[in-house]
């Protein structure tokens, strides 16, 4: 049984209010108050998709801590009642409108929520999962959110949504859940990571449902590529509200903290002001969000064999050779 089981199982005996025998310091069990585990759905290169229950309905919701609000659209079985408009700004600074609504009840696994407030988007739902409507974003960045400590694992297709207790000897206890191989940074009060590019500093969201790692065409020189560099990699052209058009290329000199991280791909796009990690960078990661004491950790991992995915997005991003084209955008 590996590492990262063992952890998992031991989040897991937490929420069953055991007491957990796996932890080099038991120390940091003491220091968690309340945990909900949440199994991932979806399939390779999916979006991280969880279960619920709004308003006594099964339903399915894309996660993302990129997103401040929760985001729903109409079922056949879900209405939601339609209040004032509420204009929200996507990816590329464009306004998509939705209107203001509520959740009277959202249950995730055992964690019961009511009368939580939301944005109710244009049109019905149109995808589903394991025969389950998904209604829309569960943005974890919100204020309904805000006390809590997110722990993502793609690889493992678990969500742990941690509450740590406040005292000053329990600071260290999300450093210390995730091991001396983890990483960290700082990360800001809209949920962005503080990281190095060259020698500039930068921030850069954490949305696992970006199909990619993004930034600002802007930054490309931090990164040490040239115009002309950048003028020979492939084109791209991303929909969010409007249209984008950006480059793919390797960026080899970013570090978080301390830790240099390898060569990965990044979109660089023209309409952009600000970077995001995407998918791919959670698919080798697990990520703890400290919200509490303004941290990120990051815990290296391989990523797994998963079934086929279907290009499940909240922005309905689909990649063809040369193209990406994702609807909606990335809504903060």
């Amino acid at each position: 049984m590996g590492m990262r089981t063992v952890f998992w199982i031991a989040v897991l005996a937490l929420v069953l209010h055991s007491v957990p025998a796996w932890a080099q310091d038991r120390n940091v069990s003491d220091c968690i108050v309340a945990s909900i585990v949440l199994p991932l759905l979806g399939g390779q290169g999916d979006s991280p998709l969880i279960a619920a229950r709004v308003n006594g309905e099964k339903a399915t919701f894309y996660v993302s801590p990129a997103f401040s609000r929760i985001l729903v659209h109409d079922t056949a079985d879900l209405w939601f009642p339609r209040g004032g408009d509420a204009p929200l700004m996507a990816q590329n600074g464009e306004l998509i409108v939705t209107s203001r609504t509520g959740l009277d009840d959202l249950q995730l696994g055992e964690l019961n929520l009511h009368g939580v407030p939301a944005n109710l988007l244009e049109g019905p739902a149109r995808h589903q999962i394991n025969g389950l409507p998904i209604i829309g974003m569960l943005g974890l960045g919100g204020d309904v959110f805000d006390t809590t400590s997110i722990l993502l694992d793609v690889p493992h297709r678990k969500i742990a949504l941690l509450r740590f207790r406040g005292t000053a000897a329990c600071r260290t206890a999300p450093e210390r859940l995730m091991g001396p191989d983890a990483y960290g940074s700082d990360v800001s009060a809209d949920g962005r990571m503080a990281v190095t590019i060259g020698h500039h500093s930068r921030e850069m969201a954490l949305d696992p449902d970006l199909s990619e790692t993004v930034m600002p065409q802007s930054w490309a020189n931090d990164a040490g590529v040239t115009p002309d560099e950048l003028s020979h990699d492939p084109i791209v052209t991303t929909r969010y509200v409007g249209i984008s058009v950006g480059r793919r290329h390797a960026v080899t000199n970013m570090d978080v903290g301390s830790h240099a991280l390898p060569a990965f791909s990044v979109l660089f796009q023209s309409s952009l002001e600000k970077g995001a990690f995407g998918l791919p960078f959670f698919e080798h990661s697990a990520v703890l969000i400290d919200r509490q004491n303004a941290q990120v950790f990051v815990l290296p991992e391989e990523s797994r064999p998963l079934e086929a995915g279907h290009h499940l997005h909240f922005d309905e991003s689909h990649q063809g050779q040369t193209a990406v084209s994702q609807k909606s955008g990335t809504i903060n």
